[in-house]
């Protein structure tokens, strides 16, 4: 039976081994969470900067309407100058013509400094573009990186499998289905654990005088009764 326990205790070891890979491989994607929000705050920063070069364009576009509508009627006010004979009218009409031509001019100066503020909302454009393509590109590598890293992880653990498969064959099925299912309820936790002294090294509680002997006897299995697990005994102990 001593030989039976530190078979399961090899077991364990194994079981372990495979517990840390797959832990491993679960938290290898939470690598790329800081990624990913940088990738999403990047997006948000494009969208953001493409909504106020299109109002820009937008507001630059009403005040190219505004001019044109300005010089038709400086067009329209021209053409009647020639029409006017009396002094008065040709005075008043020529008054609203400075009015218009310097509507025009005001006008004018408002679109080249809108296209200025245009042009620089467009460089913000191209900059968020550029910063989310290159945030987007070692999201892509690190998830390649990721996935290869998985990949190798599922080769160990499919080899330690392997490993695992020739021991449990060596192990009694009564003390390896025992085993097993103390392994489940505690979940990733040990299932066979040393006794020293007369304390259970899985809960550190003290063990009955009668099971501390039945483990350095070792002729059967000793169960815990604190914590459940398998308890045996070190060889300078036996």
């Amino acid at each position: 039976m001593i030989k039976q326990l530190f078979l399961l205790r090899d077991l364990q070891e194994i079981d372990l081994r495979i517990f840390t890979l797959r832990k491993k491989q679960t938290s290898l994607p939470e690598n790329l969470q800081s990624l990913k929000k940088d990738v999403d705050q990047k997006r948000k920063a494009l969208d953001q900067a493409s909504h106020k070069a299109r109002e820009l364009k937008v507001e630059q576009k009403s005040l190219e309407n505004e001019l044109e509508s300005h010089k038709n009627t400086a067009v329209k006010y021209k053409n009647q100058s020639s029409q006017i004979k009396s002094n008065d009218q040709y005075k008043a009409l020529m008054l609203e013509i400075a009015i218009i031509e310097k509507k025009i001019a005001a006008v004018e100066d408002a679109i080249l400094e809108q296209m200025l503020k245009t042009e620089s909302a467009e460089d913000e454009v191209k900059q968020a573009q550029a910063a989310l393509k290159s945030c987007e590109e070692r999201l892509k590598s690190g998830e390649e990186k990721i996935n290869i890293e998985i990949q190798q992880v599922d080769e160990q653990i499919n080899k330690i499998k392997a490993e695992r498969n020739e021991l449990s064959r060596k192990v009694d099925p009564k003390s390896l289905n025992l085993y097993e299912r103390i392994l489940q309820n505690k979940r990733e936790e040990l299932a066979v654990v040393p006794l020293e002294g007369n304390t259970c090294q899985g809960c550190h509680m003290k063990v009955t005088p009668n099971d501390v002997n039945e483990v350095h006897k070792g002729h059967r299995i000793v169960i815990c009764e604190n914590c459940s697990r398998i308890l045996y005994s070190l060889p300078e102990s036996i």
